[in-house]
């Protein structure tokens, strides 16, 4: 137990729909958060509320305004801390990258086509001449022997020169979210 929290409080509950609990945004706050570690110390927490205010518009982020209440605070100005915090959905970093350079530019439409269907749930994210960039959606199915047994089989009835399969990284998830943020506000 979190000792900035009143017992009555349930620490382990998630907040909103996130896949964050209370404990670890107190953690958090604790760590990095000036203004919330001074208003700790004359009080407990005892309530923890979140609301996702997305409106339902963020196909790749959810913004929550996460209400925290305190017990016991001298100021009835700075009895609650209200922050929002922006979580990045499941849509971006949560599988893998399969990058294939092609032997010859006909057989692009085959290879897509192809990879949309060993791959349920796949996307194809840039497509250039002999180039194409795909985003594989992670299952509990999948595993790099599955991903790289059902490549090896494409390899040469489609003449695929070579191709690389990747973890998404954190780098690549805001690459993408900054990129359709781009494609939204113009």
């Amino acid at each position: 137990m979190l000792s900035v929290a009143s017992p009555s409080l349930n620490v382990s509950e998630q907040l909103a729909d996130s896949p964050f609990t209370v404990e670890w945004v107190l953690s958090h706050l604790l760590e990095a958060d000036n203004k919330f570690t001074t208003l700790t110390e004359g009080a407990k927490v005892k309530n923890v509320t979140a609301v996702d205010i997305s409106d339902g518009k963020g196909f790749t982020s959810k913004v929550y305004k996460v209400a925290i209440e305190f017990d016991d605070i001298k100021s009835l100005r700075n009895s609650m801390f209200v922050f929002m915090f922006v979580f990045i959905c499941v849509r971006y970093g949560a599988g893998y990258t399969l990058l294939v350079r092609l032997q010859d530019v006909d057989a692009s439409e085959k290879v897509k086509s192809e990879i949309l269907r060993r791959f349920p749930g796949s996307m194809l994210k840039e497509e250039h001449v002999l180039q194409l960039n795909f985003e594989l959606r992670k299952t509990d199915s999948v595993t790099w022997s599955t991903l790289f047994a059902q490549m090896e089989q494409i390899v040469e009835p489609l003449r695929i020169a070579d191709y690389s399969l990747s973890q998404t990284t954190l780098e690549q998830v805001f690459l993408e979210f900054s990129r359709d943020a781009g494609a939204v506000s113009d």
